[in-house]
């Protein structure tokens, strides 16, 4: 009996060591692909934007490529606004002819969970963010090389038959590497 105890022991601790030489392995090959790639770490850039009477403040925003960018959104007003970025303005779609974020991952602050009131989405749109009145929402993203220029920002939600956007609530958004 304290034969087979001894085997199961011995099994037991093998196959421990087997599972930590290959997390070690794993670890290892990360690091040389890592150094592979030959990029730097590039610290994560926090931009918080307050909505406030129909505005966006600040109303430009300088957003590096290739860097992990989160936006807190803080909406003061008293109705609901969202944030649209793009090129060129199309009033029929209420929203631009190319979208900044469209082929881009993001990772929208709750957008499950509405009644919360955090950010959600419109899911039939590659990127219309909500900001409930009197809300918090985040959004999390990194925009590769391919995305570097000049967008418009802006909310296209309706008042007294005017958008958002032409009451003032639009701004700039200048997409650059990190070398200028």
């Amino acid at each position: 009996m304290a034969n087979i105890f001894f085997k199961n022991q011995t099994a037991i601790i093998g196959a421990g060591f087997v599972i930590v030489l290959i997390v070690m392995m794993l670890l290892l090959l990360t690091t040389i692909e890592n150094k592979r790639e030959n990029k730097p770490y590039v610290k994560p850039r926090l931009i918080n934007v307050t909505i406030k009477n129909f505005a966006f403040s600040p109303d430009t925003l300088t957003i590096p490529v290739d860097t992990l960018v989160t936006i807190k959104f803080i909406n003061q007003d008293s109705v609901i606004h969202e944030f649209k970025a793009g090129i060129t303005v199309n009033s029929q779609r209420n929203g631009f002819e190319t979208d900044l974020f469209e082929g881009v991952k993001l990772d929208r602050g709750a957008e499950l969970f509405p009644f919360i009131g955090e950010g959600y989405v419109a899911l039939r749109d590659t990127m219309k963010f909500k900001i409930p009145p009197k809300r918090r929402a985040t959004l999390k993203f990194t925009l590769p090389e391919s995305k570097e220029g000049t967008y418009r920002m802006g909310c296209f939600e309706r008042k007294e038959g005017k958008t958002h956007y032409e009451m003032g609530m639009n701004g700039v958004i200048i997409v650059e590497s990190q070398d200028q």
